[in-house]
């Protein structure tokens, strides 16, 4: 069986060994997705190890919503027991839809014949929505449209996961991850 191939990459576009945050399961939230594509007719995928990867977003439908969120805190007080109070913070829930595009691999034609430019890439578009906290803040301020920032992702492919259509058609499914963040005020 051949080898799942994974590439971690961070908000600025490059790739990193597995970073720290995507282990800490408190930091934020992790957006999943999982995408297919039909290899066009005519040719056949070949997975080259990242080498001809890219992947943007359009978050132009995601937004942020602050809602009350009431619970009990507990403190030290003189007397040496502890005092338990009401506390009221806000909640900053992500809310809408992100648009992911992806492109890797390269498309090899199954008869040579007329090729301009560099390698061709297999194109994955998945639309993911959201609707999760991703922090919390004692402001309001914090909830408008600048109030999450990309921290790191991840794509993955499993060759056992791509399939032939009952037509014939190369199926070629990838996994990803987008781990989004409370931006900093």
């Amino acid at each position: 069986m051949a080898e799942r191939s994974l590439i971690y990459f961070n908000s600025k576009g490059e790739i990193i060994e597995i970073p720290i945050q995507m282990q800490q399961e408190n930091r934020g939230i992790l957006i999943e997705f999982c995408a297919e594509a039909i290899v066009p007719e005519g040719f056949t995928f070949q997975h080259d190890g990242f080498a001809n990867f890219s992947f943007c977003t359009d978050v132009s439908e995601l937004g942020c919503m602050a809602e009350n969120v009431e619970g009990e805190a507990t403190f030290p007080n003189l007397c040496g027991r502890e005092l338990t109070c009401p506390v009221s913070v806000n909640a900053v829930r992500a809310v809408g839809c992100i648009r992911c595009h992806v492109n890797l691999g390269r498309l090899i034609p199954n008869v040579a014949g007329f090729n301009f430019g560099s390698d061709h890439t297999l194109c994955f578009n998945k639309i993911v929505c959201v609707n999760q906290i991703i922090g919390y803040t004692c402001s309001q301020a914090t909830c408008g449209e600048n109030c999450f920032q990309f921290e790191d992702g991840f794509v993955s492919i499993n060759p056992a996961d791509q399939i032939t259509s009952a037509c014939g058609r190369q199926i070629v499914v990838i996994r990803g991850g987008l781990r989004i963040v409370l931006r900093d005020s």
